[in-house]
């Protein structure tokens, strides 16, 4: 079976699956992440992470909040890579004339069990009034079963400002995509660092990131 299809095998009812197969299964979060969950992701902006949130939106309906592209860029990018745009709600606060009042509204429409993104939550970080958002996602994931995925653009949380450090701090989970290089190649590897309620993975995926973002197993490490 493919790393990201789905996964017959049963699932947790108070979890939602991510739509990757190898982060549900039991070795790192046994069926996804539990129903309201609020996630960071930490990334290094080498590191493509958007095609990392594309894949986590297309297991359901996706409310995607995008600060540094506009909504007509961000179609361009899923219709390039061949992704569907069903179930797919843009909300730009890139052009938005007021990027606070657009999310407060967007957020009000958020239904039960969807998943809510943001790219990137570091803007949001730096809007006025940015930590009444954080506020109210994470009271609207909570309060409707969702799973949020917050994208903050930082090779690691040392290098986070005492405001930006509130997000991992707030969030549920954490997740980082670690970038180097090996030989000629990037190499990307995700790690789970913060798991609330649940001991995190110790080991880390490495992922090949091209169209779509694949799993290499073929020397995966502890």
């Amino acid at each position: 079976m493919n790393e990201f299809e789905e996964d017959d095998s049963p699932v947790d009812e108070g979890k939602l699956s991510t739509g990757i197969e190898i982060l549900d299964n039991p070795e790192y979060l046994e069926g996804g992440f539990q129903k309201g969950a609020v996630v960071t992701l930490l990334a290094n902006p080498i590191a493509t992470a958007e095609l990392f949130l594309f894949d986590l939106a297309s297991v359901r309906k996706t409310n995607y909040f995008t600060t540094a592209r506009s909504a007509d860029s961000v179609e361009k990018s899923l219709d390039a890579m061949g992704r569907s745009l069903d179930d797919f709600e843009i909300v730009d606060l890139y052009s938005a004339d007021d990027p606070f009042d657009a999310t407060m509204e967007a957020l009000e429409d958020v239904g039960e069990e969807e998943n809510i993104i943001f790219d990137i939550f570091s803007d949001v970080v730096r809007y006025d009034r940015g930590d009444e958002i954080l506020d109210l996602t994470y009271r609207v994931s909570h309060e409707t079963d969702s799973v949020t995925y917050l994208y903050m653009v930082k090779e690691d949380d040392e290098t986070l400002t005492y405001e930006e450090s509130r997000v991992p701090y707030a969030s549920d989970a954490v997740m980082k995509m670690m970038t180097g290089i090996e030989g000629e190649k990037v190499e990307n590897r995700l790690s789970i660092s913060k798991l609330r309620g649940q001991t995190p993975p110790p080991k880390t995926v490495k992922l090949n990131i091209g169209e779509e973002i694949e799993v290499d197993t073929s020397r995966d490490i502890a």
